[in-house]
């Protein structure tokens, strides 16, 4: 797992996830909660998380490696 996935998973943890009581909109219970818009809002947890969706669809030959070259000349 590289650095950068790291972080944003030690993000996630401190920021976006939650122990408690919980109902969900399904009508379930839940003794945990994870809301990961408190950590894409933020700005180091959004900018690591273009990192990591950018970095999972590099595969060879597609037009997202492709993109991904274009934005590091820039």
């Amino acid at each position: 797992m590289s650095a950068a996935s790291q972080e944003l998973l030690r993000l996630l943890a401190t920021k976006s996830f939650r122990l408690g009581d919980f109902k969900l909109s399904s009508g379930a219970s839940s003794d945990y909660y994870v809301d990961c818009r408190t950590t894409t809002l933020d700005a180091k947890g959004a900018r690591l998380t273009g990192h990591a969706k950018l970095k999972s669809n590099m595969v060879p030959g597609s037009a997202s490696r492709a993109f991904a070259r274009k934005v590091r000349q820039w």
